[in-house]
């Protein structure tokens, strides 16, 4: 078999939303940039959960376990701006 290795790609963890192809990794790290603190505004921002809904309650869970962090957050306001 040719072909290419698969290069760098980032770990986006277990995927969380199929609807989306949305990993663990990648909705912790919109999370904590962003100021996240509901999963309508994770909705917003990544789309998960704005499909089917199955993922809603593993989001909440998501989001309980990984508050943001003052110094590092982006308020949602600026968060809408800068997308």
């Amino acid at each position: 078999m040719a072909g290419k290795p698969a290069g760098a790609q980032a770990d986006v963890g277990p995927i969380i939303c199929a609807c989306f192809s949305l990993g663990r990794n990648t909705l912790i790290e919109a999370i904590e940039q962003h100021h996240i603190t509901d999963a309508k505004a994770l909705g917003a921002c990544t789309e998960a959960g704005t499909n089917c809904g199955s993922c809603l309650p593993e989001l909440k869970a998501l989001i309980a376990q990984n508050p943001p962090s003052a110094e590092s957050a982006t308020s949602p306001a600026q968060a809408s701006i800068e997308d």
